[in-house]
């Protein structure tokens, strides 16, 4: 899955990556260290892929819906039950090939599925720069901000 989702970076260093990452002794020392209750780095696609899938597919009914419906109020009220941190792995999710859908098919935007992540969610120098992804006064905080 790693090489899937970053396939701009280079090879040789993702391979490298992947294969610390895979290695027992690794998953050992991270899982003692941070007193984990799971194997870290096994990926979590059994505990979150379903979810995601079903959000998806209820974002995806409402936009093709053909009857004169408010279709952004209905998708408001599924995204209101999105936690900040849900919202993020949406964000996340939707930037790798699994999730390349909620992007040709307009949803993030359209729907505004993840306005409501804080200014400084991710470290954009370091994690995840959003304002590449997204038209100036997306986000919420962009809105109070204005008002100020």
């Amino acid at each position: 899955m790693l090489k899937m989702s970053l396939p701009t970076f280079d090879k040789k260093f993702i391979d490298a990556v992947d294969h610390k990452l895979n290695q027992a002794e690794t998953k050992a020392e991270f899982q003692s260290d941070r007193n984990f209750g799971y194997v870290p780095f096994e990926g979590h696609q059994s505990r979150l892929g379903h979810y995601y899938r079903h959000l998806y597919q209820m974002v995806g009914y409402v936009d093709q819906q053909t009857i004169d419906i408010d279709k952004y109020e209905y998708v408001k009220t599924i995204r209101a039950q999105l936690s900040t941190h849900e919202e993020a792995l949406l964000l996340i999710n939707s930037l790798t090939p699994v999730g390349k859908d909620w992007w040709q098919k307009d949803l993030i935007v359209t729907y505004r599925l993840v306005q409501n992540l804080p200014r400084d969610f991710f470290d954009s120098s370091t994690e995840l720069d959003v304002s590449t992804l997204f038209e100036p006064g997306y986000f919420e905080w962009e809105d109070s901000n204005a008002a100020k």
